[in-house]
């Protein structure tokens, strides 16, 4: 996901400011996750992070 983000900002040949984008795709699909059940850890656990305790 990352590698495709860096491709479209850098696509025209001037850096588009899209860090933003992924932070938000990856907290949309966080949520998507725990709504559809699945605890925090286990939303976690899929993207190869931990928690703080």
């Amino acid at each position: 996901m990352n590698f495709l983000i860096a491709q479209l900002s850098t696509s025209a040949g001037i850096r588009a400011p899209l860090s933003r984008l992924a932070d938000q795709v990856f907290l949309d699909l966080a949520a998507e996750i725990e709504a559809r059940g699945a605890t925090r850890k286990v939303a976690v656990d899929m993207f190869g992070l931990t928690l703080r305790s």
